[in-house]
């Protein structure tokens, strides 16, 4: 038995428990961002951060950071999304939806994360790609399709490069470990 969840969703649920829990009102701004309304006590936002900590969950404040946190909610819902990735150029992709120019959001990006916003998407494909072949119910042709590699090829090589195993030699290993735990 395997267990797949929704990240966001997850996430979601304990920031609204955990809001209410301290009565702070609070508004979604978006799938994973929620915040204050009005101006909550200090003591109270500091007791939030802790609880919110033991999730690993952060409380960012930066501006560049925020930029940093909705670059990476852009990707993870395309990456994610239940269609196929689309086709428009990352770079256009994600300018359209933040506002701000690539050049100045890859720039932001990389001093804040010490990685391209092009390595972050590839890493982010091979976590989806290890779960897909996890699950055994989709082929990595469809796998690559799915996440507009330019061929099954492609996929193999850059999951190679990433991870220093090939999908199939992945697939084995984890089968055996999860074999040697039922």
């Amino acid at each position: 038995m395997m267990l797949l969840f929704n990240h966001s969703k997850i996430v979601k649920k304990v920031l609204q428990k955990e809001f209410k829990r301290l009565d702070i009102p609070f508004e979604a701004v978006s799938s994973s961002e929620i915040k204050p309304v009005g101006n909550p006590c200090k003591e109270k936002m500091k007791i939030l951060k802790k609880r919110l900590a033991e999730y690993g969950i952060q409380v960012v404040e930066d501006p560049k950071e925020k930029l940093v946190a909705k670059i990476k909610e852009v990707i993870h819902q395309m990456v994610y999304s239940e269609n196929n990735l689309p086709t428009t150029k990352n770079s256009v992709l994600l300018s359209e939806k933040l506002g701000y120019s690539y050049g100045y959001l890859s720039t932001i990006f990389s001093e804040s994360t010490l990685i391209s916003i092009e390595n972050y998407i590839i890493l982010k494909k091979i976590e989806l790609v290890k779960l897909y072949l996890l699950r055994n119910d989709v082929s990595i042709t469809e796998t690559a399709f799915k996440l507009n590699y330019s061929s099954v090829g492609h996929l193999c090589n850059q999951f190679k490069k990433k991870t220093g195993l090939t999908p199939s030699e992945y697939q084995s290993i984890m089968s055996k470990r999860i074999a040697a735990f039922v």
